[in-house]
């Protein structure tokens, strides 16, 4: 009987060893199975919020980018501290809480005695002497000139803020969001076309720029009324008691066009000279990026691309083709009502990258990314029109 109980006593004890043992080995598996997801799941969100060259520009999935650390980051705003107040950024956590980040757990800093404590320095001029940050600190250099305007950029810099979309934060002069990605048009009850001249207005007061944008507008001036209002036109032409907002409503209510042109044609440059147009319901005409850079942030076929004719003149024909047709220049305003204009809360989002571990370095060589020679071209980017 007593062999019997010690059998039995060794048999249940080989069935628990057996089972921790078991256990044991699951739960390593588990262990080993689960680290690889989160390095996994580390690399994938890496490759989201961080750019590679030519990438999109990652806004919404950097806005939903929910960091671990709660840590408090500070970030210094270096230089031009003017046109940070003017932008309305204070100092401290005003700034975060106002705009309601999703990650707020940032400051912000004018002092530079704090450069040696701040988690982010933030410069937006040209530097004379190089910046001695320790290993742990992170620069960005802030830039919304085109690279043609400031061709040149801080290349021992970490992180870049520009308006081309593979920045590190892209921070694009405007955005346009859909309700829904596969609704992009819907029928408009209003006439754009109502009231409205088969007109071109242009405000400019930079009467020399290099992408021959006055020089076409001159010669576009030949086959349709082209009004030049600023420094560059005639004195008899001003806007409303020299308002801007007036100068808009002016335009919005008498003219079908209005001539979007950047100072420069680089990569994805495309600054509020595109935003307001379509803000007031006039339909661009634009020179600046590429074709392809407005259709990745406008609302489709809002626009008329300069590239897209052989010279002033074909452009003009189109032009005048939709000055008794409202469908045809209606049809340019099926976006109206499908989405909105955005806040990219670029404070935001660096707040939330800071938090990130380990960071990776810049894609590129700075300075090569942001030369001129590469990411800009004298006049049409697709080749069809010139000047020379």
């Amino acid at each position: 009987m007593f062999c019997i109980k010690r059998v039995k006593s060794g048999f249940l004890l080989c069935i628990i060893t057996s089972c921790i043992l078991i256990f044991l080995v699951s739960h390593h598996q588990q262990l080993n199975t689960s680290k690889r997801d989160h390095i996994w799941d580390v690399s994938q969100k890496q490759k989201v919020v961080f750019p590679t060259p030519g990438s999109g520009d990652r806004i919404r999935e950097q806005l939903e980018y929910q960091p671990i650390s709660k840590k408090i980051k500070t970030i210094l705003l270096l230089d031009e501290h003017n046109s940070w107040k003017a932008a309305g950024v204070s100092s401290g956590k005003e700034m975060f809480m106002k705009k309601k980040c999703p990650v707020n757990t940032c400051v912000i800093s004018y002092n530079p005695k704090t450069v040696g404590k701040a988690d982010l320095i933030v410069t937006r001029g040209a530097r004379e002497v190089k910046l001695d940050l320790n290993p742990e600190q992170i620069w960005l250099v802030y830039n919304l000139e085109s690279a043609k305007t400031r061709p040149w950029i801080d290349k021992q810099a970490n992180w870049t803020a520009s308006y081309r979309r593979d920045s590190t934060l892209a921070a694009p002069y405007g955005k346009w969001e859909y309700f829904h990605e596969d609704v992009i048009s819907v029928a408009q009850q209003r006439d754009y076309s109502r009231g409205r001249e088969a007109r071109v207005a242009w405000m400019v007061s930079n009467c020399n720029a290099r992408n021959k944008r006055l020089e076409f507008a001159h010669k576009l001036s030949k086959y349709i009324p082209v009004d030049i209002i600023g420094r560059c036109g005639p004195e008899d032409i001003k806007c409303p008691k020299g308002n801007k907002t007036n100068c808009w409503k002016m335009i919005a209510s008498k003219y079908k066009f209005y001539l979007s042109f950047e100072n420069s044609n680089c990569v994805d440059y495309i600054t509020e000279k595109f935003w307001d147009a379509l803000t007031h319901k006039v339909l661009p005409i634009v020179m600046g990026a590429r074709r392809e850079d407005y259709e990745a942030v406008a609302p489709a076929h809002s626009f008329i691309h300069v590239d897209d004719y052989s010279s002033p003149e074909e452009l003009a024909v189109y032009l005048l083709s939709l000055q008794d047709n409202a469908d045809a220049y209606n049809e340019h305003f099926r976006w109206v009502g499908t989405g909105r204009f955005t806040d990219t809360k670029f404070l935001c989002r660096a707040c939330a990258l800071l938090h990130y571990p380990h960071p990776p370095p810049f894609h590129s060589d700075l300075q090569d990314w942001w030369d001129p020679q590469h990411s800009c071209t004298k006049e049409s980017w697709s080749g069809k029109w010139s000047f020379d």
